[in-house]
């Protein structure tokens, strides 16, 4: 692909820099999906589950244009609340803390760190870094 002028050569990375964080956004969900999914693999201690946790997993479309785009991926702990169920807030924070009410941890730290990581590694790959 040749650029003839600035304008089409802005134009033609701002297309590039789309397709990238399309891609880093589609694999973001990919992430937070299995991030719930290895938490959901244990068994809860001291409740009873509802899957609304699963069900509270938010990723946005990418949004902005030209040089600016972004999209955000989390989990929204005050999706719900179930009469004498803990809210999602709780079971996330038990979860994260490693509580001794829930088996297994919600390693949301990481999972961040690892969409930091997909965005890079989408955008080095469309960009032809390293």
């Amino acid at each position: 692909m040749t650029a003839k002028s600035m304008t089409e050569l802005k134009k033609i990375l701002q297309r590039k820099l789309k397709t990238a964080v399309n891609e880093a956004r589609e694999n973001a969900e990919k992430a937070v999906q299995s991030t719930v999914d290895q938490f959901y693999s244990a068994s809860p201690l001291k409740y009873a589950r509802t899957g609304t946790l699963a069900e509270s997993i938010r990723v946005s479309d990418v949004l902005g244009d030209g040089d600016s785009l972004s999209f955000e991926a989390d989990i929204l702990p005050n999706v719900y609340a179930t009469g004498s169920h803990p809210t999602a807030q709780t079971v996330a924070g038990w979860a994260m803390s490693g509580a001794a009410r829930v088996q297994g941890h919600l390693d949301w730290q990481g999972t961040e760190e690892k969409l930091k990581r997909i965005l890079d590694e989408s955008v080095k790959s469309h960009f032809g870094g390293r």
